[in-house]
């Protein structure tokens, strides 16, 4: 009877072979990751505090006119719209996390209130 005798170390380079392309693999799709979870800051640093402004069509709500980025307040929370995405801070300085669901008032501001308005 004869048996295949593979060379010693086969299986040493073939796992070496997978871990490389799952290390590729990884840093190619983690910047992707990255760039989505993290968002502009909605103002310069030492740039004009926000000057807050009722929205009329959500009387709960509140916007800041002075900023270049879409920041909400409601409820002692922000609210900042960016890249298509809503994000959310218990700080107007961050750290910014996804919002999972957006609070009906904040649905309820107009479009004209945007500098960059959500699809709705």
């Amino acid at each position: 009877m004869s048996y295949f005798h593979p060379q010693p170390g086969w299986r040493t380079g073939a796992l070496l072979r997978g871990f490389l392309a799952l290390l590729l693999f990884a840093a190619l799709v983690a910047p992707a990751w990255s760039q989505a979870s993290v968002p502009q800051p909605p103002v310069a640093p030492g740039g004009p505090p926000p000057s807050w402004t009722v929205v009329p069509t959500a009387p709960k709500v509140m916007y800041a006119p002075n900023i270049p980025g879409d920041v909400f307040l409601h409820h002692k929370k922000f609210f900042y719209y960016s890249g298509g995405v809503w994000y959310q801070s218990k700080n107007f300085l961050g750290p910014w996390r996804p919002v999972k669901k957006l609070p009906k008032d904040i649905r309820m501001v107009d479009r004209s209130v945007f500098k960059s308005p959500p699809p709705w």
